[in-house]
């Protein structure tokens, strides 16, 4: 193990630690008994937004766990009420403990429009109109150009360009 990274055991788990750098070791072999030394696990993609997991054994069975959540609660402590594990650099891959911190739900969502990572308007599953769109519709009414009018020739219900008008969609497009 490399002498400039930090590594804590993890809680409940005996034969498994973390290093500072987002690593994950494990005393036990591929078999499941105790090894002499550790090693390093090799961690899998979970979910559709790329977060590393591995799988933990202990007493109580096994827990397949997100590694950031593993990383903040050996470093720094158990996830307070109401708070989530926020990547700095906006990269799920990267468990350094400099890139993670506890913080809110509207943290994390904010962090997530800075790196460009949020889905929304045209990156949106369902989206029917585009960025360039909204911008015209926007125009449109400021103009004065009925919402009837410009929902027929967007294509779209009244109640979407409404919902434009009001800021209740497409906030992010001026």
């Amino acid at each position: 193990m490399n002498d400039a990274v930090e590594y804590r055991d993890i809680p409940g788990f005996p034969g498994y630690r973390v290093g500072s750098d987002g690593s994950v070791w494990t005393m036990r072999l591929r078999n499941g008994s105790p090894g002499p030394c550790f090693r390093t696990m090799r961690p899998r993609v979970v979910g559709e937004y790329g977060h590393l997991a591995v799988t933990l054994y202990g007493a109580s069975g096994s827990k397949q766990t997100f590694i950031h959540k593993l990383i903040l609660e050996a470093f720094v402590g158990p996830c307070p009420d109401g708070l989530v594990c926020c990547h700095e650099d906006g990269n799920p891959a990267n468990n350094a403990l400099s890139n993670l911190r506890w913080d809110t739900h509207k943290a994390n969502a904010a962090d997530s429009i800075r790196h460009g990572t949020m889905i929304r308007g045209s990156r949106a599953g369902r989206a029917i109109l585009s960025e360039s769109i909204v911008a015209a519709v926007k125009w449109l009414l400021r103009l004065g150009v009925p919402l009837s009018t410009v929902a027929t020739g967007a294509g779209v219900a009244d109640s979407t360009i409404r919902d434009i008008a009001k800021g209740r969609t497409w906030r992010h497009v001026s």
